[in-house]
């Protein structure tokens, strides 16, 4: 069923017609995270044998913008949240394979507990760029709209 007499009658339009997505602003790039086959969200990284496999993510970037500035594979690069409110290093990996307007880090890493020695300021994590973006949820499904987070990358110095 493409169009839903419940959600219209509750004020949804439930065959919605698309609309492309917001454009990053210049110099800055969508965060997109996802998971990895090693970790179990952000509750593995402290384990030594998957640590030992997967220690720290890395930041995809597509390889004519780490070019534009002047990122080689495995350069460390400064991320910074839109609002300015967090920043931090990680490794580039740099690929022809993901979007020119689009970065990828994997979820889980950046730990901030000194206990979790091994997995301890391993990488960076995504949900700390991901500010003022629990209140931006679909209302049909619920789900927060995390991927409307942009970030600001430049090679570190």
């Amino acid at each position: 069923e493409f169009v839903s007499s419940l959600l219209e009658e509750n004020g949804i339009t439930s065959f919605k017609p698309y609309e492309s997505p917001k454009k990053p602003k210049k110099g800055f790039f969508r965060l997109a995270f996802g998971r990895s086959p090693v970790h179990t969200h952000g509750q593995t990284q402290n384990n030594p044998i998957l640590n030992e496999i997967m220690p720290e993510n890395t930041l995809w970037i597509n390889a004519e913008k780490a070019e534009e500035l002047g990122v080689s594979n495995r350069d460390m690069v400064e991320v910074t949240s839109s609002d300015g409110s967090h920043s931090g290093t990680i490794s580039a990996y740099v690929t022809p394979f993901i979007d020119p307007e689009t970065v990828f880090m994997v979820h889980g890493f950046g730990r901030k507990v000194p206990w979790q020695t091994l997995g301890y300021n391993k990488g960076l994590g995504d949900y700390r760029f991901e500010t003022g973006l629990l209140n931006v949820y679909d209302p049909v499904g619920g789900a927060n709209a995390l991927l409307e987070c942009y970030i600001q990358v430049k090679k570190a110095k």
